[in-house]
């Protein structure tokens, strides 16, 4: 219930903050938060589009870029989600569970790759 009512209002002042010139620097931050709050009610799809969004208009923010990178990391995206934990942490030293969440993607494409290698040697 928290987090509707957080998204009903972060959705009004992502539309308030887009309408004015002075409060528009906010609109990553608000984007960022919004995500936040369609995450925590499970819609990670609509939130991963209000972090990319965040974070082309910001691509210096770290936070949402190592939010985008967790967000793909629990859609299975593995490969995205090591780019933008990366990303973050050349930003700005990540969190230990960031950390922790990269290394665990990077070692998910590891393997990735390497059944692809074998299932080339085999022929399938």
């Amino acid at each position: 219930k928290l987090a509707t009512e957080a998204f009903e209002v972060l959705d009004a002042l992502v539309a308030d903050v887009q309408k004015d010139a002075e409060l528009i620097r906010l609109l990553p931050d608000v984007l960022l938060a919004r995500g936040a709050s369609l995450a925590m009610q499970g819609s990670v799809r609509e939130a991963v589009t209000d972090m990319r969004r965040s974070v082309s208009l910001a691509p210096d923010h770290a936070v949402a870029a190592q939010s985008l990178g967790m967000l793909l990391a629990t859609l299975g995206r593995p490969w995205r989600a090591a780019a933008w934990l990366s990303h973050a942490d050349r930003l700005g030293p990540g969190h230990a569970g960031a950390r922790r969440l990269r290394r665990r993607a990077l070692r998910e494409l590891a393997g990735l790759r390497f059944r692809r290698f074998l299932r080339r040697l085999v022929g399938g």
